[in-house]
């Protein structure tokens, strides 16, 4: 997203939800952070940590959630 949260691209990358998940574990206001979280979780499981790939994850997804990249990039683990 742009600053004022103009949609960029229409396609979703693994790392930018770790982080989010990341950054809303130090909200002191779980009320608030709570159901934002649940939804990453469950976005991280379905979408992105597929069990069909045995430990292995999807980098970038398009708006439909099909994979757009045919390999896995170590550097999701710094996320």
């Amino acid at each position: 997203c742009t600053p004022s949260g103009q949609k960029v691209h229409g396609t979703f990358r693994l790392w930018p939800q770790c982080e989010a998940l990341k950054a809303l574990a130090l909200f002191a206001d779980r009320s608030f952070a709570a159901p934002i979280m649940t939804t990453l979780a469950h976005n991280l499981r379905e979408v992105f940590l597929v069990p069909r790939l045995k430990g292995m994850w999807i980098d970038r997804v398009d708006v439909d959630f099909h994979s757009l990249v045919d390999f896995v990039p170590a550097s999701s683990f710094y996320h």
